[in-house]
């Protein structure tokens, strides 16, 4: 079921999400940990939030899916992953994407050049 979980929340879509080190990366600050932790918690935060959107969508849409020809092999359509259990998966990816931005110290004052002692 673990197997399903993670197909079900489309990991090969996470690549968009590597776009938040490109600022890290281009200001040439990638010798600064806090900002590699910054842009790592981000990445994690958006590709729980967009595997969270795909589940809900396909809960959402399970008996439509089940009748396409396509759409019936994704992973709650086809049974792999079942509807109670991709509801509580749901709820865990919804509930740290959310927490993950208070909890870190991100801010829109937080992405500012750190200084050099």
């Amino acid at each position: 079921m673990i197997g399903a979980l993670i197909q079900e929340l489309r990991p090969r879509q996470w690549s968009k999400n590597l776009l938040l080190f490109a600022g890290v990366l281009f200001s040439q600050q990638a010798g600064h940990p806090e900002l590699l932790l910054r842009a790592a918690t981000g990445f994690v935060t958006f590709s729980l939030l967009a595997g969270s959107v795909y589940l809900l969508n396909d809960l959402r849409d399970v008996e439509q899916d089940r009748l396409h020809p396509k759409k019936r092999e994704r992973q709650i359509a086809s049974g792999r992953l079942p509807v109670p259990a991709a509801w509580r998966r749901w709820r865990c990816c919804c509930s740290p994407s959310g927490r993950s931005r208070s909890g870190s110290g991100l801010s829109s004052r937080s992405w500012r050049r750190p200084t050099s002692s």
